[in-house]
């Protein structure tokens, strides 16, 4: 169920961006024969039970659904974060997504330097983006609501059983030094307090 309702999310939001650089052309409106979409993946493999394969699932399934040209471009070091994103840009891809925060850096480099596609950044900020390029955008997921929602069941098996302390761990296997959330302080949270007050779970920023 976690991994099916993830997919749809990604899809969604392939599919939203897909619609709005598509809308925005203008008067011209290009047919879907026009239009193509890369993503670039982050380190790893399309196989990683996370981002990578979720949103290489994404790009399968809308560009069924739309009938539009899409392409994955694998990343497997650091050194080829700037190289993917510069060949997906080369290649004529009109939408590239980067996947992955630590893409960022790529993005912010190549962006610029390719007007004439739209970028979105999967799990990036916009504030992360130094030069500010206004072909770009970010998609960030509100993470905290799973964590409270983790939390939330926690404290009901801790109550039911009797127990008086939650323990937390990292999900994954992920050397990657994660940007801090308030996953772990939803998960000390007690049933009887926190209501989630965020955002929905995916936001488009600029």
């Amino acid at each position: 169920m976690k991994v099916r309702t993830a997919v749809i999310v990604v899809t969604l939001a392939l599919a939203a961006a897909a619609t709005l650089v598509v809308s925005s052309v203008g008067a011209a409106k290009p047919s879907a024969s026009d239009f193509s979409m890369a993503i670039v993946t982050d380190i790893g493999s399309l196989q990683d039970r996370s981002f990578n394969q979720l949103a290489n699932e994404g790009r399968i399934a809308i560009g069924k659904q739309l009938k539009i040209k899409t392409r994955a471009i694998e990343t497997h070091s650091e050194s080829e974060r700037i190289p993917n994103a510069l060949a997906a840009c080369r290649q004529g891809y009109k939408l590239i997504f980067e996947v992955g925060f630590l893409n960022y850096t790529a993005l912010n480099a190549v962006a610029p330097k390719c007007p004439q596609a739209q970028f979105a950044g999967i799990d990036q900020p916009y504030v992360l983006f130094s030069k500010k390029p206004a072909n770009a955008a970010g998609v960030v997921f509100a993470e905290q609501e799973a964590g409270y929602l983790v939390g939330y069941l926690a404290g009901l098996e801790m109550k039911k059983e009797g127990g008086k302390t939650i323990s937390t761990t990292s999900a994954g296997t992920s050397r990657v030094r994660r940007r801090p959330t308030r996953v772990s302080r939803c998960s000390r949270t007690t049933p009887t307090t926190r209501r989630s007050t965020t955002r929905p779970s995916a936001t488009r920023r600029r």
